[in-house]
């Protein structure tokens, strides 16, 4: 989560699918995007991803051009596809299931992101 003196400005929502983690949602409020907040959240993914040594998987809209691309940025390919999204992925070893939960701490943010 990421929070921003008392308001909830964005989170990830991540799911143990199999052995893989799969991302549900990354969500940054409209006032905070492109701020980096969608960038940390999903390193954070990642960084739980790659020491769990598992696989990180999402769905993103067809429609949604500019998130297709944040994530193309970060390694991940589309490996396959439904009628309204496609299915992308970071490969990453499996590992074994369990429940992940992703919390970031956020001072001040550089850089931005289309989240």
């Amino acid at each position: 989560m990421a929070h921003n003196e008392r308001e909830l400005v964005g989170y990830s929502h991540v799911e143990n699918r199999g052995g893989q983690l799969f991302i549900r949602m990354i969500v940054v409020h409209p006032h905070h995007q492109r701020k980096g907040l969608g960038r940390k959240l999903l390193e954070s993914v990642i960084a739980s991803g790659k020491e769990q040594s598992r696989r990180i998987v999402l769905e993103v809209f067809k429609i949604n051009h500019e998130a297709k691309k944040f994530y193309e940025r970060y390694g991940f390919d589309v490996e396959g596809e439904t009628a309204s999204s496609y299915v992308m992925e970071l490969p990453q070893k499996p590992w074994q299931q369990g429940q992940l939960t992703v919390s970031v701490q956020l001072g001040s943010c550089g850089g931005s992101g289309p989240l």
